[in-house]
């Protein structure tokens, strides 16, 4: 199938609009195979394998009169205010369904979702029109429109819409579409849960004068501190010692295993002294170990102080320290404090070897920075290509939610806030990412924030989702990548891979009843989740070999 994008845009934004499609129709479980310049200023983009032929499709994009004002100050470099604003304003997302119509099969959009999408999803918007806060970071507060346009996955819903015209398409013309679940098993979305480690080792005296600080500035009752302690200290000096030494590592540990997920540890390895921190890491190495044994993830927290997002030789020497302390290939990665520069430290990350990061997410503010709730490669506009590694862009934070430097919202309001994002996630069955640093389980002022955690683990038990580590978030995209697909005349649907998989799940949506067979000797589940849906589960599948599943439509 043959599905045709196009755009006013000039030659040198072809790589970018390529770009654009690409993450947003991968992220639906579209597959685009191919695309090409043409003569008449499009892209076509191939979207599967078919030896069907159909007319083109064509969303064509194009600006009115405020809309090309606006094009011509973002292609000059020119900041205008005005014309942004009347951008932005024609995108009020109550609105975005009207200006994303269905298509028929030469549509116009009011609006250039290209542009746009680009603008976002690469953060050119963020870092051209708001400020940076005094530690260098990209703050939401500073953007104008900032509430609404980050407060909702804008261009994952714009994915969405995107998909849904594909479907209408196929349907009109094969009576039949067809996608990749992007989750294992065809879950609603996907969960990613994770632990900066900015403090491993801690003196317990050190951190009873902190603890007295608390007291005294009224972040904490003395009953609350005599049972955190006191109560503790009395049933044996060498425990209570302990629970410093490794600092909650072995605690939170245990909570995981007994909520039965698994999550990624980002451990700090920076020599630098940081902000009233004592910070050893051979304090820790058995607890890291016993967490890596357990079936977690450990990746590197890369230091604020040392400058490590824009200094590739100490990115590389903290990466290595942590490798050789754990006998670990370090692969991941988060900034802490998200110290950040764009055209940096994604290069640095590159440069290194490391196949995600997770520091895209603003400080001051929940939601969504990149306006996208799925992993994708970012942006190099030093190349004009996409980089090779994985961003993973985070979108709740202990801190950030309670904090009293920025959001300073209770227990109860940041489990409502938290749970609103969720639930726009869910909407666009993207993933789900949080943080809560490790420490936070120890009690003290910060109790409450352990229980919103706990309270939105058990709430995404109770939600049709599949929880990644960072190792098994790479390892489960890269395979569902190597899967194919191609419709042949005779209605067989076949289904090879590259790579051995389990439990990938295709989507078929069609107004036809249909009876399937198959040549595949191992089984296969297909369900009819609607009337005109059906969930076909492919729970094993080896590299080479293919499924040809024959679609008897009645």
């Amino acid at each position: 199938m043959r599905i045709r994008l196009s755009t006013d845009l000039d030659s040198p934004w072809k790589s970018r609009f390529e770009w654009i499609v690409t993450q947003l129709l991968g992220s639906m479980g579209h597959r685009i195979v191919s695309a090409s310049d043409t003569n008449d200023r499009t892209i076509t983009i191939w979207y599967g394998i078919s030896e069907l032929h159909i007319p083109r499709y064509t969303i064509k994009t194009h600006f009115d009169s405020s809309l090309s004002e606006f094009h011509d100050s973002y292609q000059t470099g020119i900041k205008d205010q005005i014309a942004y604003t009347k951008f932005l304003n024609a995108l009020d997302t109550s609105n975005l369904e009207d200006i994303l119509p269905h298509c028929d099969d030469d549509a116009t959009c009011s609006f250039d979702w290209i542009t746009f999408s680009f603008m976002v999803l690469s953060e050119e918007y963020g870092y051209r029109t708001g400020q940076l806060d005094h530690l260098g970071r990209l703050t939401a507060q500073s953007l104008d429109h900032s509430e609404w346009l980050y407060s909702t996955p804008i261009i994952s819903r714009i994915a969405n819409w995107i998909s849904e015209q594909i479907k209408l398409l196929a349907e009109k013309w094969f009576n039949i579409s067809y996608s990749i679940a992007p989750w294992t098993e065809g879950k609603l979305a996907g969960v990613a849960i994770s632990h900066d480690c900015d403090i491993l080792w801690k003196d317990h005296f050190k951190y009873l004068k902190q603890y007295l600080g608390f007291i005294k500035r009224r972040e904490v009752s003395l009953g609350h501190f005599l049972k955190d302690n006191v109560v503790k200290a009395s049933k044996g000096f060498k425990t209570y010692k302990s629970k410093f030494q490794n600092y909650q590592l072995d605690t939170v540990r245990n909570y995981l295993d007994n909520k039965g997920i698994t999550s990624t540890f980002y451990v700090m390895s920076s020599t630098a002294e940081l902000k009233d921190i004592s910070y050893y890491l051979d304090y820790a190495k058995v607890d890291l170990l016993n967490i890596s044994e357990s079936g977690h993830t450990i990746g590197l927290h890369g230091g604020f102080e040392s400058k490590s997002y824009t200094d590739l030789e100490q990115f590389m020497e903290e990466k290595r320290k942590l490798e050789d302390v754990l006998s670990l290939q370090i692969d991941h990665t988060r900034q802490h404090y998200i110290g950040f520069e764009r055209d940096k430290t994604w290069s640095i990350h590159e440069r290194s070897g490391i196949k995600t990061d997770s520091s895209t997410v603003f400080p001051d503010i929940a939601g969504f920075k990149s306006g996208f709730a799925a992993p994708y490669q970012p942006w190099n506009f030093n190349s004009e290509s996409p980089y090779d590694i994985l961003e993973i862009p985070l979108f709740l934070m202990d801190s950030t939610l309670m904090h009293s430097s920025y959001m300073a919202l209770g227990k109860y309001e940041a489990m409502d806030v938290s749970r609103k994002i969720i639930d726009d996630i869910l909407a666009v069955n993207g993933l789900i990412t949080l943080n809560w640093h490790q420490r936070i389980i120890s009690g003290g002022p910060f109790v409450d924030w352990w229980d919103v955690l706990d309270e939105l683990i058990d709430y995404l038990k109770t939600i049709d989702v599949a929880f990644f580590t960072a190792d098994l978030l790479t390892d489960w995209l890269r395979k569902i990548k190597a899967v194919d697909i191609m419709l042949r005349y005779d209605n067989h649907l076949l289904i090879t891979t590259m790579e051995d998989i389990e439990d990938v799940s295709i989507f078929i949506s069609t107004s036809k009843q249909i009876n399937f067979d198959w040549n595949y000797d191992h089984e296969l589940k297909i369900n009819q989740i609607s009337k005109s849906d059906y969930k076909i589960d492919i729970l094993k599948l080896n590299a080479n070999e293919e499924v040809a599943l024959n679609l008897n439509m009645v």
